[in-house]
């Protein structure tokens, strides 16, 4: 992937066009500031660009503003620092060809535009009547120089008369730009991932085992959602800790993935492997982290310092931990420092359960997000993740099979890797066949009533009942066993719609008859 192609084809892709190689903001700024001053060498000469290792390409820095504000080589002829052009198609250096591509394509200029408009605004950096009044205060201090300078040389120049000019260049100049950028209302309002820092280990202690402080650096991410979010085109904005979310991954709900400075050195400390690896290290001091997407919307950011009324995580084998998901974690505040290890455990190892549906529980005990997920179709579990204690209730169908089985249960927690837990089905024990009996039931599908009858003769006791697909008893009866018949009418009109079980069942077998409630 290259700038100059993806620009040129218009390709937004998040994973292999443009925006997968720049960083977008900083384009942005270059355009803004390039433009703002209509600066004649910006995309031919003084065009600069920087990229950390594994991050994106940044534009930048900005440098070389001589020939600006309406200035020019005038002795040579030249007069191209004009209020009323793009400099990018101004037919005279207009640079690489992908800075007139990115205009025109309609999700940059989009941004452009809101860029350029949230900066002129009352109060802001470009505003008109800002710039005037840095101007004048710029004069105030450089007056008295002004006069000496002259003295020096011998010359007597109109030094208000540059100053008025700038002023005049810049009101028109922020006029024309702010008519001809366009609108910016199809990129705000942008949806957003609920994606949280939730905890930062920004200055670990050293020991023998571990001596370096910085490869045991990590930060937590936290999908505090009920979607599962995809991470293409997500990344850390600026260049002071660089991470980028590889292509095509995503972020199951409620769970939390872990960021190291060092994956071999995580896995080896806490037994499992993080989700990645970011380049850099956090601040020992304090830093902003941004968590950005594509086009430089702020998904969340979280400025820590190592200084009160920050809790003390500071090299003494604490990390910061946000208190839940849902706090503002720029409130220092909403943070504990904590030395929890990170840990999951699930109880008990197994379960035994008979041959008929039903339901059983396992217990989470847990410092940290989980998810969870099985081996069986006959075999469901909820819920799917979570954080913190918790409670799995693992729901079962009947085993029509002759033989026993075995369904397994994994249970992941970010940073402590996987357990898992089993339930063991027996297999029916057929002893005392029920083929003998006849059974009748309707009408099915049933609405208000359904009527079962039995016809037979039977050597031991039995039992009818109605359950529905989680096991739940609805009806019951016993019958000893002997030449038997019967006739019931069941009252179902306070049921609930849908699939419900009559199963017969003697001490060690059962049949399972369905039947549908409307």
């Amino acid at each position: 992937m290259d700038l100059e192609t993806t620009a040129s084809a218009q390709n937004v892709s998040l994973t292999n066009g443009f925006p997968s190689v720049i960083d977008i903001p900083s384009f942005i700024d270059f355009i803004i500031i390039s433009e703002l001053s209509s600066n004649v060498d910006a995309y031919q000469y003084s065009t600069f660009f920087h990229k950390d290792r594994n991050g994106k390409l940044r534009a930048g820095p900005i440098w070389d503003n001589d020939l600006t504000f309406g200035n020019d080589l005038f002795f040579w002829g030249l007069d191209r620092s004009k209020a009323d052009i793009w400099q990018f198609t101004s037919g005279d250096n207009e640079g690489s060809g992908f800075w007139k591509n990115l205009f025109d394509n309609a999700q940059f200029r989009c941004y452009l535009s809101k860029r350029w408009n949230e900066l002129i605004q009352p109060g802001q950096p470009l505003n008109s009547d800002t710039i005037s009044a840095f101007i004048d205060r710029t004069v105030l201090n450089i007056t008295e120089a002004v006069t000496r300078d002259n003295a020096l040389w011998v010359k007597n120049g109109n030094f208000q008369q540059p100053i008025e000019a700038v002023k005049t260049f810049l009101n028109d100049r922020i006029s024309w730009i702010t008519t001809n950028l366009g609108s910016y209302t199809s990129c705000i309002n942008v949806d957003l991932p609920p994606l949280v820092i939730t905890k930062i280990m920004y200055h670990p202690s050293v020991t023998v085992t571990f001596p370096d402080e910085d490869k045991q650096e990590y930060l937590e991410i936290t999908n505090n959602g009920d979607k599962t979010v995809s991470l293409d085109g997500i990344y850390f904005a600026g260049t002071g800790f660089i991470f980028q979310f590889p292509p095509n991954s995503n972020m199951d709900p409620n769970s939390s993935i872990i960021l190291a400075g060092n994956s071999q050195v995580f896995k080896s400390k806490y037994n499992d492997a993080p989700f990645g690896q970011f380049t850099r290290n956090l601040s020992n001091k304090g830093e902003n982290l941004v968590l950005v997407d594509c086009f430089g919307n702020i998904i969340d950011n979280v400025y820590y310092s190592d200084t009160i009324p920050w809790p003390n995580a500071d090299g003494n084998g604490y990390y910061l931990k946000l208190i839940t998901p849902d706090l503002d974690n720029n409130d220092p505040a909403n943070w504990v420092a904590s030395n929890d290890i990170i840990n999951s455990a699930v109880n008990p190892p197994s379960k035994d359960v008979g041959p008929e549906a039903g339901s059983t529980t396992f217990t989470i005990t847990s410092n940290t997000s989980w998810t969870v997920s099985d081996n069986a179709d006959w075999l469901t579990v909820t819920p799917t993740n979570g954080t913190g204690n918790g409670l799995l209730t693992a729901t079962y169908s009947a085993n029509s099979l002759t033989t026993s089985r075995v369904g397994t249960i994994t249970v992941s927690g970010t940073g402590v890797g996987s357990q898992s837990v089993k339930v063991n089905q027996s297999k029916p024990t057929l002893i005392e066949p029920l083929d003998d009996i006849k059974v009748s039931i309707y009408p099915n599908p049933a609405k208000d009533f359904v009527i079962i009858k039995l016809d037979g003769t039977i050597v031991v006791n039995i039992s009818i009942s109605i359950v529905d697909a989680l096991g739940k008893s609805y009806y019951l009866n016993e019958f000893k066993g002997a030449n038997l018949y019967r006739e019931m009418t069941i009252d179902l009109s306070s049921m609930k719609r849908g699939l419900y079980f009559v199963i017969i069942k003697s001490e060690n077998y059962f049949k399972t008859y369905k039947i549908i409630k409307e």
